[in-house]
């Protein structure tokens, strides 16, 4: 295969143009797997993200392999609520990774920039997340890395609000041995502040991990959406894996007093939440099936002016200069309204 060099990849930025095909734009930020930029296609003239993996990540043949095998599977998933995986290359030189670009902002930055998800919108987006879960796990893939910085929020086509899942390439098979979905190269795969116990290795010999890690790590989402704080609060990586192990999230009223949730809709975050993943939900649609109460109307069927009503409706019940935790890791950094 050709290098990376030859590729560009080696001290890549904008003006640079990847392989003959991407003209590297502007830096969208990066993070443990690598870094990300956005990128014009010149030959079909459309945006993409190409995200440049760290060598480390795949310095060991057998990891590159599946990586590779598993890159393949990523490229054959189609959903409304998942960022598509068009390209992807490894090489001795660099291995990079084209997926489509949302115009649009993490569920982070919306936070930070709006306070609190209004209840009816936080429900809306999970349940897009979970389609787009059902989807991968149906096929026997894991995502792993849900977080507030891997789901996108745009309007689509039609002006309709639309929830994505980000970061699909670092998916991985569900039969894969669980202490080999753990760490590569001496890194955790995966956000510590969302990782399930069992993807901190409390899981039993010869057990696999299922769908459910990636609904423990949406429950983390849907609790910052909801209350704008996390349900461990942490100043290192190191504390938030020992209280994903060891502590019970915080029960809403001990994290925002002021708040006045309900006692349905706290189980259901709490029950998601659960360390033993066999008190969770069984799947992802039967963790949607418990949030659709909490919707206005039929999730990724919200309009803006719909959404502007919500977030006004919620001004007097919510703090809303709060915001999220600051994070050094943004990207895609474009604002919805």
């Amino acid at each position: 295969m050709a290098s990376g060099d030859s590729l560009g990849i080696s001290g890549l930025g904008p003006g640079k143009v990847l392989d003959g095909k991407y003209e590297i734009l502007t830096r969208l930020g990066g993070g443990g797997m690598g870094d990300v930029f956005k990128a014009q296609h010149v030959h079909l003239n459309v945006f993409r993200c190409i995200k440049v993996m760290k060598e480390a990540m795949l310095a060991d043949e057998g990891y590159r392999a599946r990586f590779l095998r598993e890159a393949r599977m990523a490229t054959q998933i189609h959903h409304p609520n998942i960022a598509v995986v068009h390209d992807f290359f490894i090489g001795d030189g660099g291995s990079y990774m084209v997926t489509e670009f949302i115009d649009g902002t993490t569920v982070r930055q919306w936070g930070r920039a709006n306070g609190p998800f209004p209840l009816p919108l936080a429900a809306d987006v999970a349940v897009q997340v979970l389609a787009g879960l059902d989807h991968i796990h149906r096929r026997g893939l894991l995502h792993r890395d849900i977080s507030s910085d891997n789901v996108m929020l745009s309007y689509d086509e039609d002006g309709s609000f639309i929830a994505k899942i980000i970061d699909l390439g670092i998916a991985k098979d569900v039969n894969t041995p669980s202490g080999e979905m753990a760490t590569q190269a001496g890194m955790l795969i995966g956000n510590p502040k969302y990782m399930s116990p069992e993807q901190l290795g409390s899981i039993e010999d010869g057990e696999q991990l299922d769908g459910r890690a990636d609904l423990y790590a949406l429950g983390v989402v849907l609790y910052e959406m909801l209350l704008g704080v996390p349900p461990f609060a942490s100043e290192t990586p190191q504390g938030y894996i020992m209280k994903h192990l060891t502590q019970q999230p915080r029960r809403f009223r001990d994290a925002k007093p002021e708040g006045d949730w309900s006692a349905s809709l706290e189980a259901v975050v709490l029950r998601a939440l659960e360390k033993d993943r066999r008190r969770r939900f069984a799947d992802a649609r039967e963790m949607s099936a418990a949030l659709q109460p909490f919707l206005s109307a039929p999730a990724g069927t919200l309009t803006r002016e719909a959404i502007a009503r919500l977030r006004a409706r919620a001004v007097k019940d919510l703090q809303l200069g709060g915001g999220m935790e600051e994070d050094k890791s943004d990207r895609h950094h474009l604002r919805i309204p």
